[in-house]
Parts: C-alpha cells; structure tokens; sequence
C-alpha cells in the first residue's frame, strides 16, 4: 500500500480541525467572571460562530498520470516494480495484469534503478510510462482507459526478462480458455527440404506458428529456425525425448531474434514461452522416427 498525507481527505480533516478550535475559543471568550464569582454571559454576535466554509480548491481531481511519492491504490490495481529485488514486474512480468478501463494502476518501486519504458500500446493510448530511472519508494500512476494490450519494460534490466503485459479487457479477467475440440487433421509437416521456420509470436498473438494450434511435424535432421514475431518473449522446454540435445533459449527477446536447432532424435518435444505460458502460448513439435 502507497499512502500520502497530503491528499484531500486529509487537508478536509485539517481544515474542519480548525474550525472547530475556533468555535470552542470563540465560546470560551464568550463567558466573563463578575466580582462576586458569578459569571455574565456576554453576546456574541451569531454571524462570529459561523464555521468557515471548506475550501474547494483541495477537491480538483487527480490526474490520469502521476509520477512522485504519493497516491493511494488497492492491491489488486498495484504494479510492484522491482518486487523483492528481483527484475520482474508483479503482477505484469510472469502473468499480465487484467484491469477493467477507468482503472487506476500504482506502480511502486520496491527497489532501486528501474524505469518504466512503454514499447506497445493500443490506438489512442496515452500512457507513457516514467522513463527516469527511480530508486525503492518512488510511484507513479496512469488511469487505462482504453482498450487492448500494453507491453512495457525496465530500460536497465531488459535483457534479464524485466518486462511486463497490462491487457485491458471489459471482465478484467484472463478471457476463458476454449474448450478445445479434437482436430481433425493432423500435425503440420514441414522440413522436405531440411528446414523449417517457426513464428513466435505470431502477428503479435500469444501462438507458436505453427506449433500452438497444430503441432509441427519434421523429419530428423531438420534445421528448425524459431523467429520472433513480437516482443517479449522466451523458448523454454517442458518435455524432450531421452538423448535429445536441445536447449531452449531463456532470455526473453523481441521481434527480430532468431535462434535455431537441427532436431536429431526422433520423440515429442513441448516447449512453451515463460511469460505467457499461463495464457496458452504453448507448442509441439514432433521429430517423426526412420523406423
């Protein structure tokens, strides 16, 4: 939680505070001791005990973007920057966050040399981001407005995976998966001529392509070449034949990065990228047998 004293509700409580100090003197002057001990009431004119009306000018609205060390938010609208001095956003890195438009995002900094540098956003958007680099304390605010997917990361810590996905959508939830039904063809074969090529990323969609609706099929010996399609995105393996010799690539890259790998054994290979693995961006890969 990310508090500040000097909001409106506390220059309200400062303000009524007052007023009420100077009814209660007001009254006390009012009352007068005579030489017998005896106290005479003294009129006060009634205009004088009229509480002073509470200034308007502390209740302008805040604004849609806002970057210091204030604000308030609840913990379901936070953006931790830096969370227990890791390189990730939390929530936004590992999983997006989800958020309903009108939403008030606080992204608080929970330790030192991060920014906030937007690379996607819808059209119309008009969030961008803090570019400075802030140390542990800091915050800074943006009402999401409209619709679609916000792609962001930490200028410093890019190439270690410190990026992050807000989608706003009309549930604020992830959307629910479809059921899957069973498919009635089969993989999508390639590498007749020793290669194949496989987008990550596809079109800016969470899909391996092919790989994520129909799995990939290839003969062994084919030179696979993975080409990222969109940004912020990793390989990483789930399931390998025995005496397979991949490795999957962990580092999280964007459009343009390519890396390959010549498939020898013949098995089933499951791969997925890691930060959007929780939202399907996941693929199959079959390396058929001579046999």
């Amino acid at each position: 939680m990310y508090d500040s004293d000097d909001t409106p509700a506390t220059r309200r409580r400062t303000v009524l505070k007052a007023a009420g100090t100077t009814l209660l003197l007001g009254g006390l002057a009012g009352c007068s001791a005579d030489g017998d001990g005896t106290s005479t009431p003294t009129d006060t004119p009634t205009d004088t005990q009229t509480a002073t009306a509470e200034p308007t000018a502390t209740d302008e609205p805040e604004p849609r973007t806002e970057s210091g060390s204030a604000g308030q938010s609840t913990a379901e609208t936070v953006v931790e920057v830096g969370a227990d001095g890791d390189f990730v956003f939390e929530p936004g890195t590992e999983e997006p966050l989800y958020v309903t438009p009108g939403t008030e995002v606080l992204f608080g900094w929970e330790s030192g040399s991060h920014s906030i540098v937007v690379g996607e956003t819808p059209d119309g958007a008009t969030w961008d981001g803090h570019e400075t680099v802030e140390d542990a304390g800091f915050t800074h605010r943006h009402t999401f407005e409209t619709l679609g997917e916000y792609r962001f990361h930490c200028e410093p810590h890019r190439s270690l995976g410190m990026t992050g996905t807000i989608v706003v959508n009309e549930t604020g939830r992830p959307p629910e998966p479809e059921t899957e039904q069973p498919s009635t063809e089969g993989p999508v074969r390639l590498g007749d001529d020793g290669t194949a090529e496989i987008l990550v990323g596809a079109d800016g969609d969470f899909v391996f392509e092919p790989g994520t609706e129909r799995s990939v099929s290839v003969p062994p010996g084919t030179r696979v070449t993975f080409v990222w399609d969109s940004d912020n995105h990793n390989l990483r393996m789930d399931e390998t034949p025995a005496g397979s010799s991949w490795t999957d690539h962990e580092l999280v890259e964007n459009a343009g990065f390519e890396y390959e790998h010549t498939f020898e054994t013949p098995g089933r290979y499951e791969f997925y990228c890691e930060p959007h693995e929780a939202i399907g961006m996941t693929g199959t890969l079959l390396v058929e047998s001579t046999e």
